[in-house]
């Protein structure tokens, strides 16, 4: 078994780490998305209150 620390392994590792972190980033914002596209799907949220919602959202993801 080779040394976990070995360059080798630890740059494979660190390439998986990076490619999961993308596809998991993706599958939160097409959720997200979603979520945001119905909004006005729930009762007694109309445009005005799903618009405010959606700023709210995208203001908050953008501090983080």
């Amino acid at each position: 078994m080779r040394n976990p620390l070995d360059p080798t392994v630890m740059m494979a590792w660190n390439k998986g780490r990076e490619a999961g972190k993308k596809e998991a980033t993706e599958i939160f914002y097409e959720f997200l998305t979603g979520k945001m596209q119905t909004l006005t799907e729930i009762d007694g949220v109309g445009e005005k209150t799903a618009a405010k919602i959606r700023l709210h959202m995208l203001t908050e993801l953008d501090n983080k």
